[in-house]
């Protein structure tokens, strides 16, 4: 289903007569070539009727969004899921697109009885040209063609101060540059972020990290101040120096490390080998909300590191950061905390720091199966992330990735292999159960099941017991010693 098309003909069929425009990022994208994907609506007049309409001809679910300005969306399920959002026109359309953010998306399309289309790829622009097909008042098309992102004014960045974020977002996903005089802007309002509720903070931040060119996103956002306001703990980092055989000081090594992360999540194949479908199917769940796994392993690579800064010591003439995975984890839960992340995302962005470093101390000599499996069981289900974040991590010390991941390079795929295999079969097929400790052994439930069940489930890792009857008689022995 064509769904522009679709509204163009149902404006012209129910609502004729009636103002309505494809507005902001819509029209954007269309100019630039890249897939439309949700649809701004901007309409003169009562916008339920129009709402009602649009759900039942596109086969969608309408939801008011925002009471105050009567904003709606239509979720459509078309091959995947869009959305179309609607508000009113007030004032006009040019009085409209007056309130938006950024020139390229103050942009507008007006609805006739066909659909909207333009050829992809911007033309000139100047500013307040519009051409009869596109309302453009601030030149969007020439900032387009020149790939600039340029606020409509300082007083977008006071309406709004989240749009400081929202100019990195679009900047990576488009791969254009900031205005310097927006920039200057987003310097001088990056401290209002903190007025802004947490939850947008939050989605924003989800926003950035899904979307394009996200570690440049985050390198820039740094320099203009911006993600010191979102995340306080990683404004330690700069200026922060490493000893051997780190190539990087902090802050560099911890932005490479994220760029690793993006590298390794991009091709399994390359790096679980046999694998790799499981590794792909977590990178692609959804931890929270607009946060998928992919999403989580390139914040974990960023902040893995992030209590460096409070562990730092210099103990006979080298520098040491003692506690840091533990210091660290802890920062991870008060930002998950305080952005008020789900609770499988902070648990998985806490565990994935506090354990960043145990991969590389296993390939400190022949790992012991003891050692293997109590990684995998801390670990859980973010297995795959610390894997990742650990062999990022090695990747990013030296200037060329290949001097220091090669050992991190080769345990990866065993312990992916480990955990997808025996250690899964295990879980599925325990030897004893807490049913076993009750009826076999007159256990009431208590702390002692867990150390007892986990003290089989090592054993079994080990190979010192294999069955059974061996299980059993290791609960006997623990029982009577």
């Amino acid at each position: 289903m064509d769904i522009l098309n679709t509204i163009s003909e149902t404006f012209a069929e129910s609502f004729p007569g009636m103002p309505a425009y494809v507005v902001g990022g819509t029209v954007r994208d269309m100019l630039t070539g890249r897939t439309v994907g949700d649809i701004d609506l901007v309409v003169g007049g009562d916008v339920r009727p129009v709402v009602e309409e649009l759900a039942e001809v596109l086969g969608g679910t309408a939801f008011l969004m925002d009471p105050e300005r009567d904003v709606w969306r239509v979720t459509v399920k078309d091959g995947r899921l869009a959305q179309v959002d609607i508000s009113p026109l007030k004032g006009g359309i040019e009085a409209d697109l007056a309130g938006r953010d950024f020139t390229v998306n103050a942009m507008a399309i007006e609805l006739k009885e066909q659909r909207p289309s333009l050829t992809p790829g911007p033309s000139p622009g100047r500013r307040g040209e519009n051409d009869g097909a596109i309302i453009d008042p601030y030149g969007g098309r020439g900032d387009i063609q020149a790939g600039v992102i340029r606020a409509l004014g300082s007083t977008v960045f006071e309406a709004d101060p989240l749009r400081a974020m929202r100019a990195f977002r679009f900047a990576g996903q488009l791969g254009f540059s900031i205005d310097r005089e927006t920039l200057s802007c987003i310097r001088e309002h990056a401290p209002s972020i903190t007025k802004v509720s947490a939850e947008r903070v939050r989605d924003e931040l989800y926003a950035v990290i899904e979307g394009g060119r996200a570690v440049a996103a985050f390198r820039a956002m740094f320099g203009a101040g911006v993600l010191c306001e979102v995340m306080p703990e990683a404004g330690g980092m700069e200026g922060v120096p490493q000893g051997e055989p780190h190539a990087y000081g902090l802050l560099e090594h911890s932005l490479k490390a994220m760029e690793y992360a993006e590298e390794v999540s991009s091709d399994p194949g390359r790096w679980f080998g046999g694998r790799a479908a499981e590794v792909s199917g977590y990178l692609d769940a959804r931890l929270d909300g607009g946060l998928s796994a992919r999403g989580l392993v390139k914040l974990c690579a960023f902040l893995h590191d992030v209590g460096k800064p409070s562990c730092l010591r210099r103990e006979e003439g080298r520098l040491r950061y003692t506690g840091h995975e533990e210091a660290g984890a802890l920062m991870c839960e008060a930002i998950a905390s305080r952005l008020k992340m789900s609770e499988r995302a902070s648990r998985a962005l806490a565990a994935v720091t506090r354990g960043h470093m145990r991969p590389l101390h296993l390939t400190h000599g022949a790992p012991s199966r003891r050692a293997v499996y109590r990684y995998v069981r801390d670990m859980g289900e973010e297995l795959p992330a610390s894997l990742i974040v650990a062999l990022a991590d090695a990747m990013a010390t030296r200037e060329r990735a290949e001097e220091t991941a090669t050992d991190v390079e080769g345990l990866v795929p065993v312990i992916a292999e480990y955990y997808y295999g025996e250690y899964a079969r295990a879980r599925v097929e325990p030897l004893v159960t807490g049913r076993d400790l009750i009826d076999v052994f007159g256990l009431e439930p208590g702390p002692v099941f867990r150390e007892l069940l986990e003290g089989v489930d090592e054993m079994r890792a080990e190979g010192v017991i294999s069955d059974r009857a061996d299980a059993l008689r290791f609960v006997r022995e623990k029982l009577s010693g």
